[in-house]
């Protein structure tokens, strides 16, 4: 996890400067949404057997009796990366201490670093 964790960083940061001149905060919003339900999908998956998910569960500080039912749930794994198991397990500050980066904060400044430099470029008219 790991490995795609810096991997997807590697991109995203590559991405963001290239695009940071553009207004896209709310499409990264998006995204970002989207990014985090996707890893913790990957999660869900990773942990393929009820046992793997309870110890994992239990793990991330969910009470065993909780842990035991969230672990047997029969939702998709899309729809479980959404559900309250994996939102507060996997969670944004979790997910933030492995590596993964903060798209909306980073872009915000880039954008600013971008739109400060274009001021310093533009030329001043002379009448």
């Amino acid at each position: 996890m790991e490995k795609i964790l810096k991997e997807l960083t590697a991109l995203i940061i590559g991405r963001l400067g290239y695009y940071s001149i553009a207004g896209m905060k709310k499409y990264l919003t998006g995204l970002a949404e989207w990014l985090r339900r996707r890893i913790r999908q990957m999660y869900w998956k990773r942990w393929k057997r009820v046992r793997a998910r309870f110890e994992s569960l239990i793990q991330f500080g969910i009470p065993r009796d909780q842990a035991w039912q969230w672990a047997n749930t029969r939702k998709s794994y899309w729809h479980t990366a959404n559900s309250r198991i994996l939102t507060r397990t996997v969670t944004s500050r979790y997910l933030k201490s492995m590596g993964f980066p903060e798209i909306l904060e980073r872009f915000e400044m880039l954008h600013e670093r971008i739109g400060r430099l274009l001021k310093l470029r533009t030329p001043i008219p002379t009448h």
